[in-house]
């Protein structure tokens, strides 16, 4: 998902847990992810991501480096709400929260000591996508 390595020589340690199944469009989610992890300034240090379950929720949380004078341009990436709306500092970044939200997810973004930006995905195991019941319904009605 991430852009050719002739691009970036950026380095990704996984650490992937198995995940239930959730209802989601996947082709949102992915492009999401990719957009987020494109997205990484360059750094000596990897980046990891992660996958996790937590209650009825599941998650994806991607950490990297920002310190460094190679990455101080990049630092800012950052959304908000303010008077009602949403301002963002990277469309790419604003693209990827409104994907998940398709999803019925929530995407965070936290800076640690100014060391480490963490972008979290947390999705519901349990939810249903507009318009999945009628063809849930359908498809049932076939069979």
């Amino acid at each position: 998902m991430m852009n050719p390595p002739s691009v970036s020589q950026r380095r990704v340690k996984l650490g992937l847990q198995p995940l239930p199944l959730i209802w989601c469009r996947p082709h949102g989610l992915m492009g999401a992810i990719a957009s987020i992890l494109n997205n990484i300034p360059d750094s000596a240090l990897p980046a990891t991501i992660d996958t996790y379950r937590e209650g009825a929720d599941v998650g994806v949380k991607v950490v990297h480096s920002i310190a460094g004078a190679e990455c101080q341009e990049d630092a800012n990436l950052a959304f908000a709400v303010v008077g009602g709306r949403i301002r963002a500092s990277g469309w790419d970044l604003f693209a990827a929260r409104q994907l998940v939200r398709e999803n019925g997810g929530e995407l965070r973004l936290k800076r640690l000591e100014g060391l480490e930006q963490i972008v979290t995905i947390t999705l519901p195991t349990n939810a249903r996508l507009s318009g999945q019941d009628l063809r849930l319904r359908a498809a049932t009605d076939v069979a």
